[in-house]
């Protein structure tokens, strides 16, 4: 069980891009992890952190790859501990392919809340969030060269050189939480 204490990375000062939430093929588990094990597989290179619960059962093909910089929990998460993998986490990183048909509110809302920068692919709400709103980092879906200049500009400027992005993205969340949908919503009411 994943709990906080037990969350410990062998080196310290090293990045960590965190992709949380369920395992699924549509969400580029296996597309980030091919990319990562290709590009950032020496000591020093930044983890790919992976959390939460493998539906599709990928877990496997991403342990047979032997990344030394992919740190696997296949577990549920309990909602008290969100925030503390997010906390340990450097960025988000969102690689969800072209074929990918689903929302992605939650896990945004979760690195916006956080404060972490979103990497996201270009597809679903998000990519508008990153493109159009200016809220996180977007590249082309399921393109190798994008992602990875991507991370590398992340990588080069640092989350300070992404404060306003940062906290813009923030803002959006917060103006978009339960509390303040339901004061919208009975307002319109009146």
């Amino acid at each position: 069980k994943l709990k906080d204490g037990s969350i410990v990375f062998p080196k310290k000062n090293k990045r960590i891009f965190l992709l949380f939430g369920n395992f699924r093929r549509d969400k580029g588990h296996l597309f980030l992890s091919k990319v990562w094990k290709k590009y950032f597989d020496n000591y020093d290179d930044p983890y790919l952190w992976i959390v939460g619960h493998d539906e599709e059962d990928i877990s496997a093909s991403i342990f047979r790859l032997n990344a030394q910089n992919i740190v696997i929990h296949n577990c549920y998460v309990p909602i008290e501990l969100i925030g503390s993998i997010y906390q340990k986490a450097d960025f988000a990183i969102l690689p969800y392919l072209s074929d990918y048909k689903g929302g992605s509110g939650p896990l945004m809302k979760g690195a916006f809340t956080n404060l972490k920068l979103a990497l996201v692919s270009n597809v679903s709400e998000m990519g508008r969030l990153a493109t159009e709103e200016g809220l996180g980092e977007a590249f082309e879906a399921e393109d190798e060269n994008s992602l990875i200049e991507c991370i590398f500009k992340v990588l080069k400027n640092g989350s300070e050189y992404y404060y306003e992005k940062i906290y813009n993205a923030n803002k959006y969340a917060n103006e978009r939480n339960w509390k303040n949908l339901a004061k919208r919503f009975i307002s319109s009411l009146e």
